[in-house]
């Protein structure tokens, strides 16, 4: 497909056998990044809302990566703001926020959908929740990443802290961000 050909809102088959969404204006040569207008990120206040941010969790951490639920299920639910990532009615991601003592805060159990994932809408999700929870006033963000998938993080300005160390069985890494409003692109408003 030309870079300038109009293309309708669908699904499409591509070779590597994913399903993936297109946009539904023209498609630009620079343009292999998704539309963030596309990503409805909410804070899932009702029950429903969380259910189905944690049955993403249930998919990717457990039946995926093999993580114990009672890993997966920590405790720290009740205390946390909950987001769900929405491409149209159907959600596609999730992730957690909780405060900590420092002022700081400590962004959770980023999952996109094992389909969706390498086309750029986890780095939308993100940069929406670091825009989120610096409205909430916090200027300093943590995540334990997966060492894996810390280059992801990289890109959205965090950099890795201390030693790699193991958590549920997977290697991670400690990773911080300083998050301030020039930092987030303009894309994630």
């Amino acid at each position: 497909m030309r870079a300038d050909t109009p293309v309708s809102l669908a699904l499409v088959r591509v070779t590597t056998e994913k399903t993936i969404f297109v946009r539904q204006n023209k498609l630009s040569a620079s343009s292999n990044f998704p539309d963030p207008e596309r990503l409805t990120v909410i804070l899932a206040t009702a029950e429903s809302e969380k259910k189905l941010g944690q049955d993403i969790r249930q998919k990717v951490f457990v039946q995926e990566q093999g993580v114990p639920p009672e890993r997966e299920i920590d405790g720290h639910d009740e205390g946390a703001s909950h987001y769900l990532a929405l491409l149209g009615n159907a959600p596609i991601g999730t992730a957690r926020s909780r405060p900590l003592e420092d002022g700081s805060v400590k962004i959770e159990r980023v999952s996109i959908i094992k389909e969706l994932r390498g086309y750029g809408w986890g780095h939308i999700l993100m940069e929406k929740i670091l825009r989120q929870v610096l409205k909430q006033g916090h200027h300093k963000a943590l995540i334990h990443a997966q060492v894996a998938v810390a280059p992801f993080y990289e890109r959205l300005n965090f950099t890795a802290v201390g030693s790699e160390f193991i958590e549920a069985g997977i290697k991670h890494i400690e990773m911080v961000a300083s998050i301030e409003a020039d930092t987030l692109t303009k894309s994630s408003v």
